[in-house]
Order: structure tokens, then C-alpha cells, then sequence
């Protein structure tokens, strides 16, 4: 829903184009659905709809398998909207790849209706080749231009040098080197967004336990903080070794102390040593371990949570949680959703967030 007042009550029926035209009668029988989306891109679609109904001349029937209707078929291409009629957003848009008809004994049948975004293509592809001398925005470009995708990108200069994509799907290899940089990519309407985590911007939003936060768990785990990371090289242009260490910096919204600060202070610093990481300078060493460092320390406090449907709630957007004490109050970065509607609870977002404060 938009920002501003907000109304009591709004129709929370989701809304299905097929193929660029709103289709009355999936809408009519749309009995659940079920939008996933997490870190790494790829969202996934699940619809349920009732396949009986009556046909127009031929009786009672299922529409889906009868002729009658013919839009929900493989390949056809989804638009999913949800939110407020007066202020729609769009929640997915995608191609059905998978359908199921379920029959079971006297419950009416049923046609599930599976689809995934624009990156499904680059999860099918699988190959081995050598990327030489590149940046990762060159990377990035070079396997969105090969999938047709529009790329929008920021702080992708990252050297990379070269690379080898040894019998991977494009999409495993693009989610690797992304996670090596702390960069994530999603799809965005018809665009592919590609950003380090600290500067995605997908919109903001609060959010308070009593109100429309109706379930939320929260946690601060020191168990995976550390002081600082480490990692050790040979470079090969100056004849010698050399060490890194992390630098904790760009870590997120919010507010607090930091898991490296409290770790000092309740117990005892921790530094972790990199593992088996083959790189070829001390600039592509230092990328690696931020990136390391900023990832952990980003999951110090996490929150899962159950809200009242909002389709602006994203993986990437920034959520003010309140309500549930100073400590854990916060604003978190949207590492999860699940956007959820049945005939039953209406529409009702799952999702889980991250922050790198503490207010304890």
C-alpha cells in the first residue's frame, strides 16, 4: 500500500494477467497462491485454482482441461499484482514452467500453476568457459546479454581478473561470484538488478508487533560474529606474500552495537583466518575478505516475522520493526519473503531480515 494514511479496510484479492490480459475466469477459481524470493535472485510462483466450474453451453465441468480456457499453459507468461486496488504493485512477473492437475476422491480438482521468473532460463543453462581479464559488471553484462536481460547495476567495479565457469549453470556462476563481492540479483519487472548488498535500494517501510507485524521472532547469535577476517596470498607481479585483514565498514541500516563490539565485550576477540581462496592480488584479497566480514556481520540480529500482505515487502527493502522493545528494535535489510493469499487468512507476507546492530 502506498505511504500516507492507510485505510482499514482494502480488497486484498491478488490479480493474474496471462499473457498481457487480466484472466477473469483464473481469478474466479484462484483458490491460494504462494510468491518466493530470496538473496541470489530466481522468485518462484505457486498458484492453486479450482478446476470445476461451468462451461458456457457445456455444463458443469473443468474449465482448465475442457478447451474453454486455454491461457494457463506452459510457456505463458505471468503478471502477478497485489496490494490495494487503489495503489496495485506488482509482485511477480514471470513464465509458467511447471503445471499439475490434482484429483482426490470426492474434493473438487485442482490445477497448480508453477512459474519463475526471468532468471529461470539462466539456471537451465549449463556450461564451461573462461571469462579473461574482467570486472564483475563485465561479467554480469556479458551472461545478462546472453539471457536477453536489461541490466541495471551499481558498484560493479570490482576486479576479477580471470575466471573459469567449469560445467555450471550461468545462474550458479553468476550467484558465486556475486556472493564473493557481497553483491546481490533479482529480476525487477523485466530488469535485472545487480548491487552490492549495502546499496540496494528496493524501498523502506515500518512495520509494529500489535498492529500489522502479527507474528515476529528475533535473534542476536554471537556465534557466527567475528573481530575481524584474514587471508593470505603470493603476488605473482611482485614476487611476495602478503595478508589482509577486514575492515567492517558499510554494514546496513540500522543502529547499535555491532556483533565484533559486544563479542569484545562479553567474551573475547575472535579473528578468523580465510580458507583455500586462490587470488591473484592483494586488492582482489581485500574485496574478499570486507565482502566475508560484512556478510556475518550483517546476520548478527535476525528477525522472522508474519505480516499483513504488503507488496512492498521485498528482499532488498529496508524494514523499521518496532514494538518489541528497545533491543531488538531496529531497522533490518529483507534477506526472504513469502508472499501468501488463500480464500481462508486473505493476503499475508512471511518474511526474514537481517541487521547488524544490536540495542542491548
Amino acid at each position: 500500500m502506498a505511504d500516507g494514511p492507510e485505510r482499514l479496510f482494502y480488497d486484498a484479492l491478488p490479480r493474474l494477467e496471462v499473457d498481457g490480459r487480466e484472466d477473469t475466469l483464473a481469478n474466479a477459481l484462484l483458490q491460494q497462491l504462494e510468491m518466493s524470493e530470496a538473496e541470489g535472485g530466481l522468485a518462484s510462483l505457486e498458484l492453486r485454482f479450482t478446476n470445476t466450474g461451468e462451461v458456457a453451453g457445456r455444463g458443469h465441468e473443468m474449465p482448465f482441461e475442457s478447451g474453454a480456457h486455454e491461457g494457463l499453459g506452459l510457456g505463458a507468461r505471468l503478471r502477478l499484482v497485489a496490494g490495494d486496488t487503489h495503489d496495485p504493485q506488482e509482485l511477480f512477473r514471470g513464465i509458467v514452467t511447471g503445471l499439475e492437475l490434482v484429483a482426490q476422491g470426492s474434493h473438487p480438482p485442482q490445477l497448480v500453476v508453477l512459474a519463475e521468473d526471468a532468471l529461470q532460463t539462466a539456471r537451465l543453462r549449463r556450461r564451461s568457459r573462461v571469462f579473461a581479464d574482467v570486472t564483475l559488471d563485465d561479467l554480469v553484462a556479458r551472461i545478462a546479454q546472453d539471457h536477453g536481460l536489461r541490466v541495471v547495476s551499481a558498484g560493479l567495479d570490482q576486479a576479477v581478473g580471470t575466471e573459469v565457469q567449469l560445467n555450471e549453470t550461468d545462474l550458479g556462476f553468476l550467484r558465486r561470484m556475486c556472493a564473493r563481492f557481497d553483491v546481490d540479483l533479482q529480476i525487477v519487472g523485466d530488469e535485472l538488478h545487480v548491487a552490492p548488498c549495502h546499496a540496494v535500494d528496493r524501498g523502506a517501510l515500518s512495520l509494529d508487533f500489535g498492529d500489522r507485524l502479527v507474528a515476529v521472532r528475533a535473534l542476536a547469535d554471537l556465534a557466527d560474529q567475528v573481530s575481524a577476517v584474514t587471508l593470505s596470498g603470493w603476488d605473482p607481479a611482485a614476487a611476495r606474500s602478503f595478508e589482509v585483514e577486514s575492515s567492517a565498514t558499510a554494514l546496513g541500516p540500522g543502529a547499535g552495537r555491532t556483533g565484533a563490539m559486544v563479542l569484545a565485550a562479553v567474551l573475547d576477540p575472535r579473528r578468523e583466518h580465510g580458507g583455500p581462496v586462490s587470488v591473484a592480488s592483494r586488492a582482489e584479497a581485500q574485496a574478499i575478505v570486507d565482502a566475508t566480514h560484512r556478510r556475518r556481520a550483517r546476520r548478527f540480529v535476525t528477525v522472522e516475522g508474519t505480516a499483513t500482505g504488503d507488496p512492498r515487502l521485498r528482499v532488498g527493502s529496508e524494514v523499521v520493526i518496532g514494538g518489541i522493545g528497545p533491543r531488538f528494535a531496529n531497522t533490518y535489510y529483507v534477506t526472504h519473503t513469502q508472499h501468501r493469499f488463500d480464500r481462508t487468512s486473505g493476503y499475508l507476507t512471511e518474511f526474514r531480515a537481517a541487521c547488524a546492530f544490536f540495542g542491548g
